[in-house]
């Protein structure tokens, strides 16, 4: 085995360096300035941060920076073409992810009541279905409403979409930190919580009016660059801090 990536684990890193293995570490946001996950950074060969150089300010990744990568948003839709404009955006997606939530199918229910708009829902919870492939539906919305974890926000910006960030509890409270990312840089109107149904016509008006520039989330070239990284890895070249 020339190289392993790993997502996270810190176990598996530090497994994969006792065997001999150069690794590969896919960084997160959020605040993981802990001993175990610091030990995992200085033994990785390389870590790829899969968001734009500048817009997350993390502490933990500064020790080890000669080693981070940055390739912006990584997103199965780069390159996708998109639905022409004339043929125009309506209604309002929420798209769920799979990590959990802490929002309720009732508080999406009133939320829908409330603005005066068509919702479809898709992925895991608060009433969504699953969809093998949004794509349609993310080119179709006026506005979407999503968590902040960084699939879905590189999906946002492959799609060019307007959008509501509400930010889900997570161990190291990773969304939070993107979603501040994200409001620094007028990409989406960002709320900490759900917001009550009386606000979400106001929200969604906001959301409508803004004009996001994606490009700044690279997720063009992103795929290539961290598979360009993972190849220099395994060829033993030495870590280049990316974009």
């Amino acid at each position: 085995m020339d190289t392993m990536v790993v997502d996270v684990s810190v176990e598996v890193v530090l497994l994969a360096r006792l065997l001999g293995v150069p690794t590969v570490v896919m960084a997160q946001p959020g605040h993981r300035d802990d001993e175990p996950h610091a030990l995992a950074f200085r033994a990785a060969s390389t870590i790829i941060a899969p968001w734009p150089q500048g817009v997350l300010q993390l502490e933990h990744l500064r020790p080890v920076q000669d080693k981070v990568v940055y390739t912006g948003g990584i997103s199965r839709f780069e390159g996708r073409e998109r639905m022409s404009a004339e043929a125009g955006r309506s209604g309002v997606l929420l798209l769920a992810g799979a990590g959990g939530s802490a929002v309720s199918r009732d508080a999406v229910e009133e939320a829908v009541r409330a603005s005066g708009r068509d919702w479809t829902s898709l992925g895991t919870g608060a009433g969504s279905v699953w969809s093998d492939d949004p794509w349609d539906a993310l080119c179709r919305a006026e506005v979407v409403v999503s968590w902040a974890g960084q699939n879905a926000i590189a999906d946002l910006a492959a799609a060019g979409v307007t959008a509501v960030v509400v930010p889900q509890e997570r161990p190291f409270d990773e969304q939070v930190s993107t979603a501040r990312a994200l409001e620094a840089n007028e990409l989406a109107v960002v709320r900490a919580s759900w917001p009550d149904a009386a606000d979400w016509p106001a929200v969604l008006d906001r959301a409508a009016e803004l004009d996001p520039d994606w490009s700044r989330w690279q997720v063009a070239g992103a795929a290539r660059r961290a598979a360009e990284a993972i190849e220099a890895v395994a060829a033993g070249d030495n870590a280049r801090g990316g974009r």
